[in-house]
């Protein structure tokens, strides 16, 4: 399928192109995983655009949101996007009610080596309809060097540690 248009929502160079961005960063730990940081970044992408197609016919195309995500250094591990309308928008020129719009598809988020996180959504409209802000969040597992260094929380207990000193406790007062 190609693309009938594509629109980039790019807060790198354009910083008004993404707005109300929210930013939380967690240090995290895993028995699996190398990473030590879990990241989520949730804001919204403005289309200000109004694209000059046929009004009779499904369009296809995508719509993308470029921002800074990562600090140098940082290896992505693992990532998962949502997306959701916030305002779609209807110009009434003509008699006519037919209008449609979907996502077709939200692609896996990226992470380039400068640290941009790029999120692709593939959308579809049919009529004068348009999507001028789109919401998204997207969670990521970091690896982030310089938190190796940071001295591991309590000590962790298993299960079989944590019944082994619960008999000891019980025995102790049963005794007594």
């Amino acid at each position: 399928m190609t693309d009938d248009f594509r629109f980039v929502a790019d807060a790198t160079r354009f910083p008004a192109d993404v707005t109300n961005v929210s930013r939380v960063s967690v240090p995290a730990r895993s028995l699996n995983s190398p990473a030590n940081l879990y990241v989520r970044i949730a804001g919204i992408a403005n289309f200000d655009v109004d694209p000059a197609v046929p009004d009779t016919a499904w369009q296809r195309g995508s719509l993308a949101v470029v921002l800074p995500a990562l600090a140098a250094g940082d290896t992505c591990l693992e990532v998962a996007g949502t997306t959701v309308f916030r305002v779609i928008v209807r110009e009434e020129e003509t008699e006519s009610d037919d209008f449609a719009i979907a996502i077709d598809e939200l692609g896996i988020p990226t992470v380039n080596p400068a640290g941009e996180l790029a999120l692709t959504i593939k959308l579809a409209f049919m009529g004068d309809v348009w999507v001028r802000r789109l919401g998204f969040a997207v969670n990521l597992l970091v690896h982030r060097p310089s938190l190796d260094e940071i001295a591991p929380g309590p000590p962790r207990f298993t299960l079989d540690d944590f019944l082994r000193d619960a008999v000891m406790r019980i025995n102790a007062l049963t005794r007594g």
